[in-house]
């Protein structure tokens, strides 16, 4: 006979007046009154006449549990109630299961899943009953693997936040504001393996910590044996948090690499990824050791691409067989001490690291003076410097831009101009000009209707432009 252990917590029905339970194959109503504040952990039973017990009140009332003679379970109340819903998804823990939240797209709703993908407890959504072949082992035809299983490989970043067995969510040491939060998203990041499954599904956790709405872009990509082979968006409303599952359905059981690429504005988390049933898995390929870390502005983070796969630094990195940590983040202007955190990025992959700096569209639209601009850059190129002496360095100065090249109180080709002066004064063979408007033709249909960030076109031949300048 199986056993699950599971800690129910009081507060997690305290908005109902009565709690519905079973016993002696009846249901009723007990006030909660005399049960709040005493629910107890799952009463172990090896047998049970008729219902083995997985959640349980201190007065034997049962929560949920499973009916052994047929196998199904015994849900006292419907899944619809707000109530059931945040007892089954936020305080029921089972040790060494995860639970996984409904997406809307399975006839099963699950409540519990065990690491296998059986679904231990559920609620079929037509016949409106509980199912739980915990009894007889029956399979749901996935296996499911954990955010922090070591199968999955985690690369292209620059920070963690949590890889738990709840959840995989990224972080970037930004010196952001709260109004924007652009921290809590990671373009590019990515967890890849190789499988022999047909079909495999992500889990996702939008939620909703980029606080910049405005700007919002959660297009992220699949890549298949190194090429995109898809994309998907979050089907999540603006200014809401939630979870989807993202399919992708490969035809056959070959053995293939997969990836999942983190959008680049948008806060987004793996809570599992479930794979066909017997499929084999194993660790991702190793990635480069060289990597791209760019720095700068919005257009550095992606904007306006259309997604992910699409933005300049992840097809530079591509292009440079290198890992990417991308550091940019929209509305920011040259900032000095931002310079360590890029230096600090850098440093573990000493002269393997390619540290990019763009910067100075921002600063021309405050009217920032631009010996005041050329001070911090200067200062973001020093602290950079000191954290990560072996790297290499390219100033690249603002692309351009038609929208504001002579539309403030100085024109953008100062700010370049100072660009190419810091560099200069520097005289440091790893620190390197580029200039930003040769980078992108000089024609609107490389932009987005802004004038300001390149579109898909314009972010191509960016990245394009910078790999020549490697090879030339």
């Amino acid at each position: 006979m199986a056993k699950i252990t599971a800690l129910p917590r009081a507060d997690a029905v305290s908005g109902m007046e009565t709690l519905p339970v079973v016993q002696d194959g009846e249901t009723r109503r007990v006030p909660l009154a005399g049960l709040v504040g005493k629910a107890t952990p799952l009463r172990l039973a090896e047998q049970q006449p008729a219902i083995q017990p997985i959640v349980a009140t201190r007065s034997g009332g049962i929560f949920l549990g499973i009916n052994l003679e047929d196998q199904t379970a015994v849900i006292p109340l419907s899944p619809s109630d707000p109530g059931i819903r945040r007892a089954l998804d936020q305080n029921v823990a089972v040790p060494g299961a995860a639970l996984r939240r409904y997406s809307g797209s399975e006839a099963v709703m699950p409540i519990i899943v065990a690491q296998n993908g059986t679904i231990l407890l559920g609620w079929d959504i037509e016949a409106e009953i509980g199912v739980g072949p915990l009894a007889s082992g029956a399979s749901v035809g996935f296996d499911t693997y954990l955010p922090n299983d070591p199968r999955l490989l985690v690369s292209d970043h620059s920070g963690i936040a949590e890889r738990s067995i709840h959840t995989l969510r990224f972080v970037r040491a930004l010196a952001d504001t709260p109004t924007q939060s652009y921290e809590d998203a990671s373009p590019g990041s990515r967890v890849s393996f190789y499988t022999t499954a047909s079909i495999i599904h992500f889990d996702l956790w939008w939620n909703n910590l980029v606080v910049r709405d405005t700007n919002e872009n959660s297009v992220g990509a699949i890549m298949v044996d190194g090429e995109v082979a898809g994309t998907f968006a979050s089907i999540v409303a603006t200014n809401a948090e939630g979870p989807q599952t993202v399919t992708l359905e490969l035809g056959s059981s070959a053995l293939r690499e997969v990836a999942l690429v983190w959008p680049y504005g948008a806060g987004m988390e793996l809570r599992q990824t479930r794979l066909a049933a017997g499929a084999a898995l194993a660790l991702g390929a190793p990635r480069p050791a060289g990597w791209i870390i760019s720095a700068g502005d919005s257009t550095t983070e992606g904007f306006s691409a259309n997604g992910v796969a699409t933005s300049w630094p992840f097809l530079y990195a591509n292009l440079a067989d290198r890992q990417l940590a991308n550091l940019g983040h929209g509305g920011h202007q040259a900032v000095a001490s931002e310079g360590t955190v890029a230096g600090q990025v850098a440093a573990p992959a000493g002269a393997l690291a390619r540290i990019i700096y763009s910067m100075g569209i921002n600063d021309c639209i405050a009217g920032k003076n631009p010996a005041v601009f050329k001070a911090a850059v200067a200062g973001w190129l020093a602290n950079a410097r000191a954290e990560a002496p072996l790297a290499e360095i390219r100033m690249v100065s603002a692309f351009y831009c038609p929208a504001h090249e002579t539309a403030h109180a100085f024109p953008l080709s100062a700010y370049r101009d100072a660009f190419a002066q810091v560099v200069a004064e520097a005289a440091n063979p790893l620190v390197t000009y580029v200039d930003g408007s040769a980078l992108i033709t000089h024609s609107p249909d490389r932009f987005v209707s802004d004038l300001t960030h390149p579109n898909d076109l314009g972010s191509s031949e960016v990245a394009t432009n910078l790999q020549d300048l490697d090879q030339g």
